[in-house]
């Protein structure tokens, strides 16, 4: 006898499709356009007349204001307690081995459904138990990830240029004032080694010193540097250090709009100085060291020479790009 027509003969009784020997489980329809599944005695999971499915939670009570969306859309999974949904990849527990879970739509003017985005969890490192969460969006009907958090608690953007839009505030209202970006797409921290940039001349150094931090387009320094022997430049330069983090970018007026400001000794500007401010030059990785000549005049240094001994201790901010 075939295991159809057994259970039409043995399990079939009017709205109930009984499925085990104790006969508490089974799938009903008692209700009117809907049809529930039961286990050990007690409803699991149902399907209504709208089409929801409701999987733990089969009274049909909806919790009020849930997403702040109407009913008619919702499906639910609940439980008692601490439960949790598995959805796992059954492959080696390789690198990048996961699940995708797909959210979309069907657009309109079409019948072809897509996915507008997915989260994901992923093997991050095949030999422990590390893994990270990936948000990825669709680009152009492409998949295309957006940015992850990895297992040591890291928010990783995945797209060079992108980062946090802040365009919700209400950008400056003064008066001349232009907004030009209010996404935070840039972080960097990390050391630098200054050295003098002297065209004529080698120079030895007992210490070379520089840290940085970039947010965005724009970098600060700090550094200090201390010669060994002497050096000097007479390509009409003056006294410049190289070896920024990155290059400067290009300024549409004079160099006066990056600046800062240090402390000299032993070095010969072209005027007898000990405090300096630094300026930088555009599209390199220098600056140059100058100094305030009364209270509004800035003077370059002319053709420098540095002692033995001479250093230079520093902070300077700069902007990369063009401004």
């Amino acid at each position: 006898m075939s295991r159809a027509r057994e259970i039409a003969d043995r399990d079939l009784a009017a709205t109930e499709l009984i499925l085990d020997a104790d006969n508490d489980t089974s799938i009903t329809a008692d209700t009117d356009d809907q049809i529930d599944f039961k286990t050990g005695g007690t409803d699991r999971m149902s399907i209504k007349s709208t089409g929801q499915i409701f999987i733990g939670n089969t009274s049909g009570t909806l919790p009020s204001g849930t997403m702040g969306v109407s009913s008619a859309g919702r499906h639910i999974i609940a439980n008692d307690g601490a439960g949790f949904l598995l959805l796992q990849d059954n492959s080696t527990a390789a690198q990048n081995n996961g699940f995708d879970i797909h959210m979309g739509g069907v657009p309109a003017g079409t019948a072809t459904y897509f996915s507008g985005g997915s989260i994901g969890g992923f093997v991050e490192n095949a030999s422990d138990a590390d893994g990270y969460l990936k948000f990825s969006t669709s680009v152009n009907g492409t998949i295309t990830e957006a940015m992850r958090i990895n297992s040591d608690g890291n928010l990783v953007i995945a797209q060079s240029g992108k980062g946090i839009d802040f365009s919700a505030n209400t950008g400056s209202s003064a008066s001349g004032a232009t907004v030009q970006s209010e996404v935070f797409d840039y972080y960097e921290e990390g050391t630098w080694t200054p050295t003098f940039y002297l065209g004529l001349s080698a120079q030895s150094w007992n210490q070379q010193y520089g840290h940085y931090i970039r947010i965005g387009q724009q970098v600060t320094v700090t550094f200090w540097l201390l010669g060994n022997g002497s050096g000097n430049t007479s390509d009409g330069n003056g006294m410049v250090i190289q070896g920024l983090p990155f290059t400067c970018g290009t300024s549409s007026g004079s160099h006066l709009y990056t600046r800062g400001h240090g402390v000299v000794n032993y070095i010969d500007l072209g005027s007898t100085v000990s405090a300096i401010t630094l300026y930088g030059h555009n599209n390199q990785d220098r600056m140059g060291l100058g100094y305030n000549s009364g209270r509004t005049s800035f003077t370059a240094g002319s053709n420098g020479t540095a002692a033995n001994g001479a250093y230079v201790i520093g902070g300077f901010t700069y902007f990369t790009g063009t401004f």
